[in-house]
């Protein structure tokens, strides 16, 4: 049974897929009329856009046979009126086919009636021509493309009444032979007979036409399925994913508040100078570790949709002054130079996580920028936009690398010559940038070259700064703090 489909669909999915559905008692019975049936095409299965369009084209090549054959009755020495006649009603039914074209049975009927009389038409102005026979032969290959039983036993049906009622009543149109004259119904069954051959060649055409529709159907439907159970799965390991990450992080971190409390007292316990060297890099391990934790946690959220945001007008030029503040004392043990450019720009932001994604682009820029560099935090703004830029003059990224830049867990640079990352903090700021409504992309000419950061978010107006607080209520603890 194949999954994904329902237990009848499947079956005939399995079937069509072999490419003989036959029945087992029909197997057993070959003569039986359900062996016939399997051997025969179905019928009535054709697409409605192929239906349509077939009927087109058959309905346009009826409606050319009129002034053709006006003008060859014309040319046949036939009186003008009574070609007319003839010729009119062939156009009557091309019209009726026409007008009942949302009826596809009933139309293609019809079309088919108006090709067959075009072929009786034609042996009549001819007089009874072999030749001209020809074309009832061809007309009936034509209707089998409705591959439909109605139009096309019309058809047949047609042949045989017109050559043996019209040969009865007047057998100099129909056939040229004395023969045919004096037997018409047996001529008429000798010429059915020759087009019934002809039906069964384009019957074989038909049926190989239903199998390969059935067979494509049915591959269609298994791969269907095989897409809907693909997805299926990959929407439980997504959700397996997320939330392995969110108990992760969750139970990790509960840990850390007790072993972090006991690193700040063995602080104060009077350490010697190996000690202290031990627990520097215990404290600094911890501070590694919650980062990381912090860093699954916002992809949890993120992730499960459950990320929130507090957005505000905010002052860009203000957060990433905290931002250069807090990151001045690193900058200057690595020798490299801070600067800020721009006037202060307004934005809607959530001042927090934005610090979180200014603080994570600076942190990248310092960490791969040598000594003697610089690192520029840019302000303005880019298509109506609030635009906050990030440039360094380090290292550089190949071009064909900046689209990894914001997938999950990607190294675009060597583990061994730079420090490693969890490979998540771009991530995560594209997330809280596209969360904001803004975007976030990487520019950079190569390696050497250096590496532009472009945040932009939507405007707003600059808040109203604060007022200054009269000297008399100044908090003393407050006294010495440069404002």
């Amino acid at each position: 049974m194949t999954p994904g489909l329902p237990p009848a669909e499947a079956a005939r999915a399995s079937h069509a897929a072999d490419g003989h559905a036959a029945p087992t008692r029909a197997a057993q019975e070959p003569f039986s009329l359900a062996g016939l049936r399997t051997w025969l095409p179905t019928g009535g299965g054709l697409p409605e856009a192929a239906l349509r369009t077939r009927h087109r084209y058959i309905l346009v090549l009826v409606a050319a046979h009129v002034p053709a054959l006006f003008a060859y009755g014309l040319w046949q020495g036939r009186p003008w009126t009574h070609v007319t006649l003839e010729v009119a009603l062939i156009a009557a039914i091309v019209v009726a086919a026409a007008a009942t074209a949302h009826r596809a049975r009933l139309s293609g009927t019809l079309a088919s009636i108006g090709l067959i009389s075009c072929s009786a038409l034609l042996t009549h102005l001819s007089g009874g021509y072999i030749e001209a026979h020809f074309h009832f032969f061809v007309s009936v290959i034509i209707i089998s493309l409705y591959e439909d039983w109605v139009p096309f036993l019309v058809a047949i049906a047609y042949v045989v009444l017109h050559h043996g009622v019209v040969g009865v009543l007047d057998p100099r149109s129909v056939y040229n032979h004395a023969d045919a004259y004096a037997q018409p119904w047996v001529w008429a069954g000798i010429h059915g007979g020759f087009v019934l051959a002809a039906s069964a060649a384009s019957m074989v055409n038909w049926k190989l036409n239903e199998q390969a529709r059935s067979q494509a159907e049915a591959a269609q439907a298994l791969e269907r399925a095989a897409q809907t159970e693909l997805a299926e799965n990959a929407q439980r390991v997504e959700a397996f994913r997320t939330n392995l990450l969110n108990i992760a992080a969750h139970e990790l971190r509960t840990p850390l508040t007790p072993i972090r409390l006991q690193v700040d007292l063995l602080r104060t316990s009077g350490l010697n100078q190996r000690q202290e060297r031990v627990v520097t890099v215990l404290d600094r391990n911890l501070d590694r570790l919650a980062n990381v934790l912090s860093d699954l946690l916002d992809v949890s959220r993120l992730e499960s949709g459950r990320f929130q945001l507090q957005t505000l007008p905010s002052d860009l030029r203000a957060l990433a002054e905290e931002s250069l503040a807090s990151f001045g004392p690193l900058a200057a043990e690595r020798g490299v130079a801070l600067e800020l450019t721009g006037s202060p720009v307004g934005a809607m932001a959530d001042a927090v996580r934005l610090g979180q994604v200014v603080d994570n682009l600076l942190s990248n820029a310092l960490k791969f920028t040598s000594a003697g560099g610089r690192v520029t935090v840019e302000l303005g703004t880019e298509g109506g936009h609030a635009a906050l830029r990030v440039r360094d003059s380090g290292i550089g990224i190949e071009p064909a690398d900046l689209g990894k830049l914001f997938q999950p867990f990607s190294q675009v640079h060597d583990a061994r010559s730079h420090p490693k990352g969890t490979g998540l903090g771009l991530y995560i700021c594209k997330g809280i940038v596209e969360q904001h409504g803004g975007t976030i992309r990487a520019e950079s000419a190569g390696r050497g070259q250096g590496t532009l950061f472009v945040v932009t978010l939507p405007p707003a107006a600059l808040p109203a700064p604060l007022a200054p607080v009269p000297a008399a209520s100044q908090d003393p603890a407050l006294a010495g703090i440069a404002r």
